[in-house]
């Protein structure tokens, strides 16, 4: 037996989803705002790369490597101290689609090899960093109505020495 009420709801509920429908087509087609991040907001700032809490920075790992070596003898173990100390910064971070224009051209200054400025929030004074390692991943893939595969974000891996 059809039921007239079930009727009613069914045409209802078909009205609800194409409205859904248009909405999503309406957000997938209006371009992404690009976000640049403010100095107030920074946890990080590499040069003029500023990473904030958006970019999910779980922490911010901190080495200090004093040079010693241990040279075994058959009577005695030596430690030699050998050239200074070295200090090492690195973290993670995963950066959003809407704010990866901001970091267009960070890849190009750590090919160069030279000290960039770097401060954190923790340190009032200003340090130079030489980046010796940099992984970028892309994550989280979507797939968008019209058959578009996009990712949704990248996570960049930085470790480099504080000189």
């Amino acid at each position: 037996m059809i039921n007239i009420k079930n009727l009613s709801r069914a045409k209802e509920n078909q009205a609800r989803f194409e409205h859904l429908k248009d909405l999503e087509k309406q957000a997938l087609n209006t371009p992404l705002k690009s976000i640049a991040p403010r100095e107030n907001e920074k946890i990080i700032k590499i040069d003029r790369f500023i990473f904030t809490t958006f970019h999910n920075i779980e922490s911010l790992d901190y080495e200090l490597n004093l040079g010693i070596s241990k040279v075994e003898t058959l009577s005695q173990n030596y430690y030699l101290k050998l050239g200074g100390n070295e200090e090492r910064i690195s973290f993670e971070a995963r950066i959003f689609v809407e704010h990866l224009e901001h970091f267009n051209g960070f890849v190009d200054s750590i090919k160069k090899r030279t000290p960039l400025s770097f401060s954190t929030l923790e340190s009032s004074s200003l340090r130079k960093i030489i980046i010796d390692k940099f992984s970028s991943k892309s994550k989280d893939w979507l797939m968008d109505s019209s058959r578009n595969v996009v990712y949704h974000t990248k996570e960049f891996s930085i470790s480099g020495v504080l000189v």
